[in-house]
C-alpha cells in the first residue's frame, strides 16, 4: 500500500499524510490537477491488482468517505489527527513507532515538525512545491 501511495504522490496530487491502519486507509492529498474520483480509483485499482489472492476479495468497499479542508482550516491538526490513528487504535504507544503511516511531501516528519511548522506555513510550503496558484480576483 505504501509503494502504490508512494505512486501517487507527483505533479497532480501532493500526498501531504497517510496511515495504512489493519482495515482501512487514511489518506491527506493536495490537489494540484486531479480528481479525487480519480485517485480512489488509481489507489484501489492498482492495490487491488497487485493483492489479487493475497487478501481476501473484495478489498475495497464500494465509496470512500473525504472530507475537504479549506485553506484556514489547520492542516497542522489534520495531519496530526491522521498520524495518531494508531496510538487511539491502540497498536502502538506514539505514532513514530508505527512505520506504516507518514507524508510523501515531508518524509522525515516527526514530532518536532508539529513544534516548528504551524499551519501556515505547511500552506506556504504545499503551494510553493506546486505549481497551483491563486487566481487573482476579480472585480
Amino acid at each position: 500500500m505504501i509503494e502504490e501511495i508512494t505512486n501517487l504522490h507527483g505533479p497532480s496530487w501532493r500526498i501531504l499524510g497517510y496511515c495504512v491502519m489493519p482495515n482501512h486507509i487514511h489518506l491527506l492529498a493536495f490537489n494540484v490537477d486531479g480528481s479525487l474520483l480519480d485517485l480512489m480509483i488509481r489507489l484501489k485499482g492498482r492495490s487491488a491488482a497487485r493483492l489479487r489472492g493475497r487478501v481476501e476479495s473484495p478489498l475495497w468497499q464500494r465509496s470512500f468517505h473525504d472530507h475537504i479542508i479549506r485553506r484556514n482550516e489547520d492542516i497542522n491538526r489534520t495531519i496530526r489527527y491522521l498520524l495518531e490513528n494508531p496510538v487511539r487504535a491502540g497498536l502502538v504507544s506514539d505514532w513514530t513507532e508505527y512505520r506504516w503511516c507518514g507524508s510523501m511531501e515531508w518524509p522525515m516528519i516527526d514530532n518536532e515538525f508539529f513544534a516548528i511548522n504551524p499551519s501556515q506555513v505547511i500552506w506556504s510550503e504545499v503551494f510553493a512545491s506546486t505549481e497551483c496558484q491563486d487566481k487573482p480576483e476579480r472585480p
